[in-house]
């Protein structure tokens, strides 16, 4: 029952409006359009955009072999509105036989309060055997808020939020967690095309503040073109608790090619 109650949280989400209310000028307007369609020209409701990336890491951890990443996403923009959707996974190759895979789909809705703080809602299905997960949702809402921003290629940014986490192991156990998140991102241009990124996550379980977790994120990308770029980041992500059986630390080196449209 709790993972039907996840799967509509995610319906839900996709359904938040993404744009104001129309005015009474608007609603004229658009009246207008039926009779004189040639004159007057409606903006699109939700432009997309998105991007595409392959990847190759070496791994370090739970497993310690080459893996092959993929990432898809997209975006929508509306009037006080974002939604992201995100898609992710990896495939590791270990002594010629597939290892167990890992799989992310995540779907998030900002709602912009002003320029610099916003509350944002996120459902994400999440995989990852080698970490001992064969299935676990997440559902969780937060307050986010920019420090400095001066575009798009240099900014300050926290997040403070709380997350639920239904686990299924692969053991066979269950369980349900309730989280503390706290985060920071900040991007800086290096030279005309290349910048670095770095993110920091931290969680804490509200019933066993000894359970935690951390997760860096280091990343260079070069801007080949308005299409293309290519990334090298570094990961590391931190369990103090982790699933039963598993290592506490997992480490990751990738170079990525980036589609983006």
């Amino acid at each position: 029952m709790k993972n039907v109650f996840y799967i509509f949280t995610l319906i839900g989400l996709t359904l938040l409006p993404s744009t104001k209310a129309l005015s009474l000028d608007e609603s004229i307007l658009i009246s207008q359009t039926k009779t004189n369609a040639h004159d007057v020209k409606i903006p699109p409701y939700l432009p997309l955009s998105g991007k595409a990336s392959a990847a190759f890491s070496r791994n370090q951890g739970n497993v310690d072999e080459g893996a092959l990443k993929y990432s898809f996403s997209l975006s929508s923009q509306g009037e006080a509105n974002k939604v992201y959707l995100k898609i992710k996974g990896k495939r590791t190759e270990k002594r010629q036989k597939r290892s167990k895979e890992e799989h992310e789909m995540s779907l998030l809705n900002v709602y912009h309060l002003n320029h610099t703080s916003g509350f944002y809602g996120k459902v994400t299905s999440y995989q990852n055997e080698p970490r001992g997960y064969e299935h676990q949702w997440r559902l969780g809402v937060g307050y986010l808020h920019t420090w400095y921003q001066s575009n798009n290629e240099k900014y300050f940014k926290t997040r403070m939020g709380y997350q639920n986490r239904a686990n299924d192991y692969t053991t066979g156990a269950d369980s349900y967690q309730d989280y503390l998140l706290l985060g920071c991102r900040v991007k800086y241009p290096l030279m005309e095309n290349i910048s670095l990124f770095m993110e920091l996550n931290y969680g804490s379980d509200y019933s066993n503040r000894n359970d935690y977790e951390t997760e860096g994120l280091l990343s260079f990308t070069f801007y080949v073109n308005k299409s293309i770029d290519i990334k090298i980041d570094y990961e590391r992500f931190y369990s103090y608790i982790p699933a039963p059986g598993k290592k506490k630390t997992d480490t990751s080196l990738a170079t990525s090619l980036i589609y983006k449209f």
